[in-house]
């Protein structure tokens, strides 16, 4: 019973909001040009980078296990390398939940993910067939074809289950990345052929590197940590233009897995560059060369430069978050590769985090192989995935529209379950991917388009600021995040440079009923291992406030301005708010049906505005609350639901009537019961009625029918004698009677006067075969001389007893003459 809702955008500003505007790529020539141009210039950096290596005898690509590594550049006299970042996330991230929450509401065409990597997918895999295609020519991998299956794969191995198994996806090698992203980024919602989300698990290699022999250092000689580590490069800054262009594409980055990469041993050789890209060769001094990746406070500014973006949803990974089947957070330990922030200037990365470790997908090997692999090359799919799904769900309750890509990235943030140090932190960012969470929010905004649970605007440099004003009940923390795409930043020269890479520097704060102020979380880039505090955050184009418990009860003002001036006279941002007082959910349109089988109802409703799931209630012959929990049906009575609008109940006693109800609850607690449908569950019930027919010696006669004329049925009985006849429950009754053909004592006639609710098993006839051999009616010499013929023959299993056995005691004797003499008296 699906409802759609048109999105309100901020109905309570006391002030005139501009549209949101669609990117600059909307311009399809101008996006063309662009293209083209981007593709050119990725071309010719890589065959010149690849003319170098054939010039000096290395090899332009090459696998370090599963990691495909590849030249791609030339940059300030130094090679540029790929490479992609290997090593039942669906549980971990909660998608599961989310699909059996969501599938209902799903509807129209499914979206499509982009999803670069080193190589083809192998797209005639059984859990991708028919629904990922290559759009250019590159050799299947497995790599690929693992990141694939993860987001996507539709479970005919149900432990290799993609994230999103409904979806589609768009397949490209990485050589020509940007140019490509550039062409299909979706600049508008719903803008057609385009994509809203790709996933991208590789990164440019930085630091130490063991994947050569002897191994190699990536960074500038003579400083003792590579620059590329938190560094805001070219690349980095191509990505967050793109983003800003096209902001409604959020591309989804895997962190990388270079934390405590070792250096070498000491006096061991390896090489580095020094003025020039031609590779020099020295034995390792660890008092004068380059330290161990994340040296610093163990693990700490470790990221590679593709993962810095501001724009970008960046993904590290954490051990998987499931036990015995269910999701448990406390299990989504640190992994032991992934990637840590700060970026240079300070900012919150990796974003989120989910299961990087062992994850189980399609390989490229046949249509039917599987392998577990590990790394942020599988985090980052999963989230992906989830992001599909938020999409997918979002599309169908608000009218087909897409989010902003601020949105999706916010929505993601805010939700996610927090891990570590109390607050974000550069280990795991602001935590695990929740996305149930975020579904529910999505819902919430559907039944609420007032509410600004999820919402959009567009600053002016001609306002100061915008507010919004919630009511809170003081029964929850509220918790509210601004997020925002903003312009690329200029880049870096120098090694850990902490100037903002931030343009646009908007804030959000919140302000009490009594008027006291909080402030977002803040990070200390030159103490990483701190916890959060509050303060004004200069760095982050995502903030969040976190008001705990308990707090004040009353109206809050959030509030969103900026400093200074804003580049191109305006700022897009996105708003999720969680925490404010909902109304409670509506009552819903309850329906009961009886059966189809005997103990069995059938419930429907709608969902009603503010629901996020339901419990079942029922009790037997009474229609007044409370009711009385049972434990007969299944599901028993008191049962949480969750969120689907139909029930089937089954065990129920078909004599007694029942009473139903179910009660929506909210995302705040609120609780609303519906009205009150009763129905007895006796649809296709049968009672039985069973017996026996036996002669007078107690043997049993098989295949004598069993009727009655006030029944269509009838039972026929088996070789001991017995027979089970089934009646509809509540049969008025009639007269039950066997055929009575050959027997010369008739068994009797049983008449029931009904209803009959209940099995009967008391029915027991008696009688003899007939001695009338001949069947001239009546007992005589003729038949006597047929008895004893039977009789001297001595009757066997080869030559049967026949007729002759008249207390069907499988031989003839005594027993059969004293029958045989008892009907001829009885004729003479």
């Amino acid at each position: 019973m699906k409802k759609k809702y048109i999105l309100a955008l901020l109905l309570l500003f006391a002030f005139q909001l501009a549209a949101l505007e669609a990117g600059v790529l909307s311009d399809q020539n101008y996006r063309a040009e662009l293209t083209a141009q981007l593709k050119a210039r990725a071309l010719e950096k890589k065959q010149t980078a690849w003319e170098l290596a054939e010039s000096n005898g290395w090899a332009p690509k090459w696998r370090d296990g599963e990691a495909l590594y590849e030249l791609m550049a030339l940059e300030d006299g130094r090679v540029l390398v790929y490479k992609t970042c290997n090593l039942n996330s669906g549980i971990s991230i909660a998608a599961d939940l989310t699909l059996d929450f969501i599938q209902g509401e799903l509807s129209g065409e499914h979206i499509t993910v982009g999803v670069w990597d080193g190589g083809s997918v192998r797209t005639s895999h059984q859990e991708l067939s028919g629904r990922a295609v290559n759009a250019e020519s590159a050799a299947v991998a497995s790599h690929p074809t693992h990141v694939a299956g993860t987001i996507a794969a539709s479970g005919i191995t149900a432990t290799a289950i993609g994230i999103a198994p409904f979806i589609n996806l768009e397949c490209y090698d990485y050589s020509s990345d940007v140019a490509e992203m550039t062409s299909i980024a979706m600049s508008y919602s719903a803008e057609p052929g385009k994509i809203a989300i790709s996933n991208h698990s590789y990164t440019l290699v930085a630091g130490w590197d063991t994947s050569t022999s002897p191994m190699r250092w990536y960074g500038n000689w003579g400083e003792r940590e590579s620059y590329l580590f938190g560094f805001y490069g070219s690349d980095t800054r191509d990505w967050d233009e793109l983003c800003y262009n096209a902001p409604y594409y959020l591309p989804v980055k895997a962190v990388g897995n270079d934390r405590n990469d070792p250096a070498p041993a000491e006096g061991e050789t390896f090489e580095y560059q020094d003025k020039g890209p031609f590779w020099r060769s020295k034995a390792y001094n660890s008092s004068t060369d380059p330290y161990i990746d994340g040296w610093d406070n163990g693990g700490f500014d470790t990221l590679p430069s593709k993962s810095c973006g501001k724009n970008i949803l960046t993904t590290g990974a954490v051990y998987d978050a499931v036990y015995y089947g269910q999701r448990d957070i406390t299990r989504a330990t640190m992994s032991y590769f992934s990637c840590w922030g700060p970026t240079d200037d300070g900012r919150i990365k990796p974003d989120i985090v989910t299961n990087g470790v062992s994850v189980y997908s399609s390989i490229a090997n046949s249509d039917s192989s599987y392998a577990a692999y590990t790394g942020t090359s599988m985090s980052a799919p999963a989230a992906s995935g989830a992001a599909a799904l938020l999409t997918e769900y979002h599309k169908s309750l608000l009218d087909g529209e897409y989010m902003l890509s601020s949105t999706l990235k916010g929505l993601l943030i805010h939700t996610a379950d927090d891990l570590g140090r109390a607050g974000p932190d550069y280990t795991f960012g602001w935590g695990l991917v929740n996305s149930l969470a975020a579904a529910n929010l999505i819902k919430a905004q559907a039944d609420y388009p007032d509410k600004n649970v999820i919402s959009a605007a567009d600053m002016l440099s001609t306002q100061t600021s915008h507010t919004y004003t919630i009511t809170c009940s003081g029964s929850e923390p509220v918790r509210v995040t601004l997020c925002w795409t903003d312009p690329p930043g200029s880049t870096q020269n120098n090694l850990d440079d902490r100037t903002p890479r931030l343009v646009n520097d908007l804030d959000l704060r919140v302000y009490g009923p009594d008027k006291t102020l909080y402030r977002p979380f803040v990070l200390d880039v030159l103490n990483p291992s701190e916890p959060a505090a509050t303060g004004d955050n200069t760095v982050d184009n995502v903030e969040q406030v976190l008001i705990n418990q308990p707090l004040a009860i009353g109206d809050y003002t959030v509030e969103v301005s900026y400093k200074g001036s804003l580049t191109n006279q305006h700022q897009q941002y996105s708003l999720i708010i969680s925490g404010q007082t909902l109304s409670e959910p509506g009552v819903t349109d309850l329906a009961v049906t009886a059966g189809p089988d005997c103990g069995q109802v059938s419930l429907d409703w709608s969902h009603p505005a503010g629901a996020q799931g339901y419990i079942l209630y029922y009790q037997e012959n009474s229609d007044q609350a409370p009711f009385t929990p049972l434990t007969d049906g299944t599901p028993p009575s008191g049962t949480d639901l969750g969120m689907v609008d139909s029930v089937d109940i089954s065990g129920l006693d078909p004599l007694s009537t029942y009473y139903f109800a179910v009660q929506a609850y909210s995302s705040a607690g609120n609780m609303q019961m519906s009205n009150i449908v009763s129905a007895a569950a006796d649809q296709n019930c049968t009672v039985t009625i069973s017996g026996n027919i036996t002669t007078d010696s107690g043997y049993g006669v098989a295949d004598v029918l069993i009727a009655s004329g006030e029944l269509t049925g009838s039972a026929t009985t088996d070789s001991q004698g017995s027979y089970s006849l089934e009646v509809p429950l509540g049969w008025q009754g009639g007269t039950i009677y066997p055929a009575r053909d050959g027997w010369w004592f008739e068994p009797a006639a049983v008449s029931y006067t009904g209803p009959v609710n209940y099995n009967i098993d008391q029915q027991q006839y008696a009688g003899t075969r007939s001695a009338d051999f001949d069947s001239d009616g009546i007992v005589d010499f003729f038949d006597q001389s047929a008895l004893a013929a039977v009789w001297l023959s001595e009757c066997t299993v080869e030559a049967p007893c026949g007729d002759a056995d008249l207390d069907l005691s499988g031989f003839v004797d005594i027993s059969d003459l004293k029958l045989f003499v008892e009907q001829w008296l009885l004729t003479e």
